[in-house]
C-alpha cells in the first residue's frame, strides 16, 4: 500500500466512524445524549532501533478537525464528508420501529456563514437531517445533530421521541408516564419527578372519585378504597407521593436517579 492509500484509507474510516456515530445517536440515544467519533490519524511507526512511535497523518488530522462537507466540494479538496446513515426509528404512523432512508440534509451554520465556528470544544457545525419511513412514506421526521469538535449531540427531534408504556399503566395517566422517561432520559430530572407525582395523583383521582382539590386529600381518599392485606403487601403510593413532593420542593430532581 502506498503512502497515499494509506492516507485515503484513514479517511475513509473516519468518515466510517462518523456514520457509525450518527447511526447511535440516532437509534439508541436520547435528546441532548451524544457520541464521540474516534479518531483515525494516529498510527504506529517503528524507527530504524526497533523502537515504536505514536506519529500522526497531518492531513486526516486537519480533515477531521476542519469542517465535514455535505455537498460536493472544489477539485483537489479532500475534506471529511459526511455519509449520512439509514436507520431504524419508531413510526408514530405505522405504531412499530421502521426502516427509515435519510431524504435531505442540510449543514445550518454554512448557511448562515462562510467562516467556520472554531470554540473551545473545537469546530462547530450543525446538521439538519430528514428522515421518511420506508413503509408509510409520510411527513419526514427531523433531528438536529449538533457537532463540537469530534462530539455529536442530538439537540433536536421532531416529532418527539416515542416511548413504549407498559400496558399495565392505565390509559389515563400514560402520557404522564411516557413524559416523565422522556424528560429522565433528556437530563431534566425535575420536571421527570413532577410528572412522576402528576400520574400518581391524577390516577388516585380518577381511580377514587374524589373531587377534593388537596391531593394529600385525595390520597387519603384513594387509599381508604384499597383492602387492608393490600396495603400490607404493596408500598403506599402516599408515601410515594411525598416523597416525590420532597424532591420537588428541594429542587434536587434526584428520585429518579436512586
Amino acid at each position: 500500500m502506498t503512502h497515499e492509500q494509506f492516507v485515503e484509507s484513514r479517511y475513509k474510516a473516519f468518515e466510517h466512524n462518523v456514520t457509525a456515530a450518527l447511526k447511535a445517536l440516532i437509534e439508541e440515544k436520547h435528546l441532548y445524549q451524544s457520541a464521540v467519533v474516534p479518531e483515525t490519524d494516529s498510527y504506529v511507526s517503528i524507527k530504524p532501533d526497533k523502537t515504536q512511535v505514536i506519529e500522526k497523518l497531518s492531513q486526516v488530522t486537519q480533515a477531521m478537525t476542519s469542517g465535514w462537507a455535505t455537498e460536493a466540494v472544489r477539485p483537489g479538496a479532500r475534506p471529511i464528508h459526511l455519509q449520512v446513515p439509514d436507520v431504524k426509528v419508531f413510526c408514530g404512523r405505522c405504531k412499530r420501529v421502521e426502516a427509515y432512508n435519510s431524504i435531505y440534509v442540510l449543514e445550518v451554520f454554512g448557511r448562515i456563514r462562510s467562516e467556520r465556528e472554531v470554540a473551545e470544544g473545537g469546530t462547530q457545525q450543525a446538521f439538519l437531517l430528514a428522515y421518511q419511513c420506508q413503509s408509510c412514506r409520510r411527513t419526514p421526521e427531523l433531528f438536529l445533530i449538533r457537532r463540537r469538535g469530534l462530539k455529536l449531540t442530538n439537540e433536536g427531534r421532531s416529532p418527539i421521541e416515542h416511548v413504549d408504556v407498559p400496558p399495565f399503566v392505565p390509559d389515563s395517566v400514560q402520557k404522564f408516564f411516557g413524559g416523565a422517561i422522556v424528560a429522565y432520559q433528556s437530563g431534566q430530572t425535575l420536571a421527570g419527578v413532577f410528572l412522576v407525582r402528576t400520574l400518581i395523583e391524577q390516577w388516585a383521582r380518577s381511580a377514587s372519585g374524589s373531587k377534593k382539590e388537596q391531593a394529600d386529600q385525595v390520597m387519603e381518599d384513594y387509599m381508604a378504597t384499597l383492602p387492608d392485606d393490600f396495603k400490607k403487601r404493596f408500598p403506599s403510593m402516599r408515601t410515594l407521593y411525598g416523597e416525590l413532593s420532597v424532591d420537588i420542593h428541594s429542587a434536587t430532581g434526584c428520585w429518579l436517579s436512586r
